[in-house]
């Protein structure tokens, strides 16, 4: 009965821990999206950047423009503001990556907690069954006890009968 207990709490300590693990899975579903929002505003702001520099270019290659442009000044800095798009675009992408890992990682842990769950639940019926056919085992052999009991006291009276015939019949004999 101890064991029942115990594999209960188990099981409660299974089903806690399957909450939790369901609530990290809504959570990293929420992060996910939070940072595919994110994506999409930083590719839009490169897509902008890019066509600015396309037109700043363009504006400084025409002829008719006598104010000289500073051609490296502006590329730089775009070429840096590109290059920090870029890395917030990789890094935003391995957030992705392993969010997405973790959430595979949660649904084959809950799988886990599931088949664990099934077979402790398996493991408690078949040991009550087990139990409940050994006391009705240890039924049988009680009734099965009394019974052979009864039998040896019956026949401890009737040879007890028996030999005090005997030995009246002996002692009549006698006389």
């Amino acid at each position: 009965m101890d064991e029942l207990f115990v594999n209960t709490d188990i099981i409660r300590e299974y089903d806690a821990e399957d909450e939790e693990l369901e609530n990290l899975f809504y959570s990293y579903c929420a992060e996910v999206d939070e940072t595919q929002n994110e994506i999409k505003v930083l590719k839009e702001n490169q897509n902008r950047l890019q066509s600015i520099q396309k037109v700043t270019i363009s504006s400084c290659d025409s002829p008719e423009k006598s104010i000289t442009c500073d051609n490296e000044c502006i590329c730089s800095t775009l070429k840096k503001e590109i290059w920090k798009l870029r890395m917030e675009m990789i890094l935003k992408n391995r957030q992705i990556q392993t969010l997405k890992l973790q959430l595979f990682l949660i649904h084959s842990e809950n799988d886990l907690h599931i088949l664990k769950r099934k077979r402790l639940s398996e493991a408690h019926s078949n040991k009550i069954s087990k139990l409940k056919a050994e006391i009705e085992q240890l039924k049988m052999a009680m009734l099965g006890t009394k019974g052979k009991e009864c039998e040896v006291c019956k026949q401890r009276i009737i040879n007890k009968r028996y030999q005090i015939c005997q030995i009246m019949l002996s002692n009549i004999s006698i006389l």
